[in-house]
C-alpha cells in the first residue's frame, strides 16, 4: 500500500475516534514539548545563567589569592603585571591585580562609591559588557578614565559618553572623564567605579588596602601559573610569598552541576510523561482494532497482505506523532524567538537565544518514537487476526 493511502487511512481514523485521539494527542505533547524544553537547557545555561555568574565571580577557572596591603608598591605591582602577562597570554589566560576602596561622589549625598583600580584587562576576568563607551586606557595623559556600572551611572544621571565627573579620594577631590558604562550584574544599591591602577595616582592604595591577584586560565594550567605568580612574588620581595594561597572564586562549575541535577530530573518526568502518552496510544490502538476487526479481515481476505494492514493500523498513530511534532516544533520556535527575551534579561552579556534546532530533533524523534512503540502492538495484533474465524461469524 503506497504511504498516501496510508495517511488517507489514516485521517479517517482519526475523524471516527475524534477524542480519543484529541487526549491522546495533547498527553504526546506535553511529554515532546518537556523533552524539548530539556534539550535547550544547555544552551540557556551556557548563554545566561553561566554568564550571570561570570558577571559576578568571575569566568571559568578563576582562582584569587589576596596579598597583604604595602606588599606591593606601585612599580612592583606593574613589573609582576608585565612578567606574568607573557605567560598567560601563551596559555589563553588572563591575570588581574584589583584593590578597591570606598569614596565618595559630590553632589550625591550620602550614598558611596566602591571604586575598583586594576591592573590588567578587567572584562578577560569577569564577564563585564559595556552597553556604552569603552574602557579607560592607561596611557598617562592628565585625563584619569574610568568606567561606571549601571547603578552608579543612574545615580549621576549619565547615560553617554565621555563625561567629565568629579570623586572624592584621600588626596582630595579629582576630576575624572567616564568613557564607558558597565553591566557588571551588581544591583541594590551597590555603585562601582572601575579604574586602571597606573592612573589612579593615589599610592596609598596599595599601602592601605589588600590587593587581589586573580589568575583566569585552563585548569591544567592553574597549578603551574600559580607557582609561577607566587615566584614572581617573591622575587619582587613580597613577603607574603611564600604563605600565598590561591581559592576557586569563579561558581561557574557548580552552577552546570546544579542545572545538570536538574535537567536530569525533568528528563525523568519527560520519560514518564511519554510512557503514558504511549500506553494512551497503546488503548486508542487495541481498541481500534477490536471495532475494526471485521473490515481488517475483509481487507485480508480480498487481497491485503499483512504488511498492508500493519500499516493501516499503524498510520494513525504515526500522524498523530507527525502533527505533535509540528505543533511542539512551533511553539518551541515561537518560544524562542519572542517568550524566552521577554523573561531573561539577555542584552549585554548573552547575545540572544539562538534557535533550538537540536531541541527540535528530539522533540520530533520522542513524538514519532511514542508513537510507534504505542501502536507497535496493536498493529501486530491486527496482523494476526484470524480471516477464517471472522468471516464464519
Amino acid at each position: 500500500m503506497k504511504i498516501y493511502k496510508v495517511l488517507i487511512h489514516g485521517l479517517n481514523d482519526l475523524r471516527a475516534n475524534r477524542l480519543r485521539h484529541l487526549l491522546v494527542g495533547l498527553s504526546m505533547l506535553l511529554g515532546v514539548l518537556a523533552i524539548s524544553a530539556v534539550s535547550s537547557a544547555d544552551q540557556l545555561v551556557t548563554k545566561y545563567l553561566v554568564a550571570e555568574q561570570e558577571q559576578l565571580h568571575g569566568k571559568a577557572q578563576t582562582y584569587v589569592s589576596v596579598l597583604a596591603p604595602g606588599s606591593l608598591d606601585q612599580e612592583e605591582v606593574a613589573d609582576s603585571f608585565q612578567r606574568l602577562s607573557k605567560v598567560v597570554e601563551n596559555i589563553g589566560g588572563n591575570a588581574l591585580f584589583s584593590v578597591r576602596t570606598a569614596i565618595s561622589v559630590p553632589h550625591v549625598g550620602e550614598q558611596n562609591f566602591e571604586r575598583v583600580a586594576y591592573q590588567g584587562d578587567y572584562a578577560a576576568t569577569y564577564r563585564v559588557p559595556l552597553s556604552v563607551g569603552t574602557w579607560p586606557r592607561d596611557n598617562g595623559t592628565v585625563a584619569v578614565g574610568v568606567v561606571l556600572n549601571e547603578y552608579a551611572a543612574d545615580l549621576l544621571g549619565i547615560d553617554e559618553t565621555p563625561q567629565s565627573i568629579e570623586m572624592n579620594t584621600s588626596r582630595g577631590t579629582k576630576n575624572v572623564v567616564v568613557t564607558g558604562i558597565a553591566q557588571d550584574g551588581l544591583k541594590g544599591g551597590e555603585a562601582r567605579i572601575y579604574q586602571p591602577l597606573g592612573s589612579s595616582g593615589d599610592s596609598s592604595l596599595l599601602l592601605d588596602e589588600p590587593i587581589e591577584l586573580m589568575l583566569t586560565a585552563p585548569g591544567d594550567k592553574q597549578d603551574s601559573l600559580q607557582r609561577y605568580a607566587t615566584g614572581i612574588l617573591e622575587q619582587s620581595g613580597t613577603s607574603t610569598g611564600e604563605s600565598m594561597e590561591f581559592m576557586r572564586q569563579d561558581t561557574v562549575d557548580n552552577t552546570k552541576n546544579s542545572v545538570a541535577v536538574t535537567k536530569t530530573a525533568f528528563l525523568v518526568a519527560c520519560v514518564i510523561t511519554l510512557l503514558v502518552a504511549a500506553v494512551g496510544v497503546l488503548n486508542v490502538g487495541l481498541a481500534t482494532v477490536g471495532e475494526r476487526s471485521e473490515e481488517l479481515v475483509i481487507r485480508r481476505a480480498l487481497g491485503a497482505t499483512k504488511k498492508q494492514v500493519f500499516g493501516l493500523v499503524m498510520g494513525s498513530s504515526l500522524l498523530i506523532g507527525v502533527i505533535v511534532a509540528v505543533i511542539a516544533a512551533a511553539l518551541v520556535l515561537l518560544a524562542s524567538a519572542f517568550v524566552v527575551p521577554k523573561f531573561m534579561d539577555t542584552a549585554g552579556i548573552v547575545q540572544g537565544i539562538d534557535l533550538p534546532i537540536e531541541a527540535l530533533w528530539f522533540g520530533l524523534a520522542a513524538a514519532l518514537l511514542t508513537s510507534f512503540l504505542g501502536a507497535l502492538s496493536p498493529a501486530i495484533k491486527a496482523t494476526k487476526l484470524d480471516v477464517a474465524q471472522a468471516l464464519r461469524s
